[in-house]
């Protein structure tokens, strides 16, 4: 037995982030621990492995990133203790939180008596109750919880722990926490009131079973980093989605060769759908899908209507890669029919140019999209007189401001040509995304900037400009 139970679930260090929120949510670690008399090998076939099991909590606790701002929580619980069927140890994941936390599991008092009949509280394994007082009172929405449930055996109610969990997939939405249920012992993997009996009613996405302890440190959790994605109907065809993932539990690593099946949850849509299989690459933790998107897809809804499907993932190869999970499972996509997705436009020229060396300072703001300063802009005047010229890229700043420098032509400051102050129309400044900005802003467009450049020629023979 002891072989078996030489590695516990390896602590988290791969931050789960709320995309939501894009904040990084407070972790929180809370163990049940299982303390009936069966783990000190009181009943038939029970093999004595108490201080293994604590031992091994122990050594997790202490990988867990120190941290004062982190949780952790051990809840011991068995029949009639402290007349609640639990009892409970709170601290943080400093260094002397973790020596506090050992210390009160060490000095707690177990009984070691041969026989059911001499044991006070009868060994009652009472994973529900403890359970449900972690539920109402240890997690919540402000942070990421961590549960791991340990246990030698099956569950005398059963019934209860059955419906609690049958329910988890609300409680995982509504709390933020994901669960993994560790069996111990040959005879909780295959009680009809252990692991196999749950297994029969949970549905495992939400609630993780761990079948065989010596496989702990291969559990993987994928976690989906993108958030929403736009697909306009009209211009992105051929675009293909990329989706990048966390790696969270174990080692965070995944081995070669993994492949997620990944197809739109409603399928029966006839507009835009994706069912393929397609391998994980390990070098970027992400995956690429090709979406099929109808021919006349735009013409089933109108211009300016969007539609949310959703993306759903599940791992294809599973007897390979039996212990590896997709969180979230569902993706949303939203579907847009309009002929651009952004569109840039020029607010007004915020000053006038008196210089030999003028330039013009644009102002922007995103009428639609979320354009943001050090947005990469490729920028070109068009004259036809070419008294006036520039190109180039240029950053927009904090201010969302962009410096484009003008150049004058030889012709310009030629005072023969010039009259001394030249009205000169139809000059243009002509803007579009630099390619280094990405996919993701290759359907934004900018209005043309009409100009109207005034040239004086004054008696030093400087040729000032003013942009109108």
């Amino acid at each position: 037995m002891k072989r078996y139970l030489t590695i516990l679930l390896s602590t988290i260090v791969c931050i789960n982030i709320a995309a939501q929120e894009n904040t990084i949510k407070k972790e929180r670690y809370t163990y049940l621990w299982d303390v009936t008399i069966s783990m000190v090998g009181v009943g038939v076939g029970n093999p004595d492995i108490y201080d293994e099991v604590m031992e091994l909590i122990i050594d997790d606790i202490n990988n867990i990133p120190q941290n004062d701002e982190t949780e952790i929580v051990v809840v011991a619980f068995r029949g009639n203790l402290d007349k609640r069927g639990y009892r409970v140890w709170k601290n943080v994941a400093s260094s002397s939180g973790k020596k506090q936390l050992a210390k009160e599991m060490e000095n707690f008092p177990t009984s070691r008596k041969k026989t059911i009949a001499e044991n006070p509280d009868r060994g009652n394994t009472n994973t529900y109750t403890a359970l449900k007082y972690v539920v109402n009172n240890i997690l919540s929405a402000d942070r990421v919880d961590y549960l791991k449930i340990m246990t030698d055996g099956g569950c005398d109610e059963f019934a209860q722990l059955s419906s609690l969990i049958e329910g988890w997939c609300e409680i995982k939405e509504e709390k933020d926490v994901y669960a993994y249920y560790i069996t111990l012992t040959e005879k909780a993997r295959t009680s009809e009131t252990g692991q196999k009996g749950l297994e029969k009613k949970v549905d495992s996405l939400c609630f993780k079973f761990v079948p065989d302890p010596a496989a702990i440190d291969q559990i993987r959790m994928l976690n989906l980093v993108n958030s929403l994605t736009h697909f306009n109907l009209m211009t992105d065809k051929g675009k293909k989605l990329t989706y990048n993932f966390n790696v969270a539990l174990g080692d965070c690593k995944i081995a070669p060769g993994l492949k997620l099946h990944c197809k739109t949850k409603n399928n029966s849509n006839d507009i835009f759908t994706i069912d393929e299989v397609v391998e994980f690459d390990i070098s970027t933790n992400s995956i690429t899908l090709t979406p099929k998107v109808n021919e006349y897809a735009q013409h089933t809804m109108s211009g300016d209507e969007c539609r949310t499907i959703e993306l759903e993932f599940k791992v294809e190869n599973t007897a390979k890669f039996p212990y590896v999970t997709v969180e979230p499972q569902v993706h949303p996509i939203i579907l847009e029919n309009e002929v651009q997705t952004l569109t840039v436009t020029n607010d007004a020229f915020d000053c006038y140019v008196r210089s030999t060396e003028p330039a013009l300072r644009p102002k922007f703001s995103s009428s639609k999209g979320n354009i943001k300063p050090g947005f990469k802009v490729n920028y070109r005047i068009e004259d036809p007189r070419n008294l006036i010229n520039a190109s180039g890229t240029g950053e927009i700043n904090e201010h969302m401001l962009l410096e484009v420098g003008l150049s004058i032509s030889q012709e310009a400051k030629n005072s023969e040509v010039l009259e001394p102050k030249t009205r000169h129309k139809g000059a243009k400044l002509l803007l579009s995304p630099a390619p280094e900005n990405g996919d993701n802003y290759k359907n934004v467009v900018f209005e043309d900037c009409e100009l109207e450049v005034i040239l004086i020629n004054d008696t030093f023979r400087k040729v000032k400009v003013y942009v109108e």
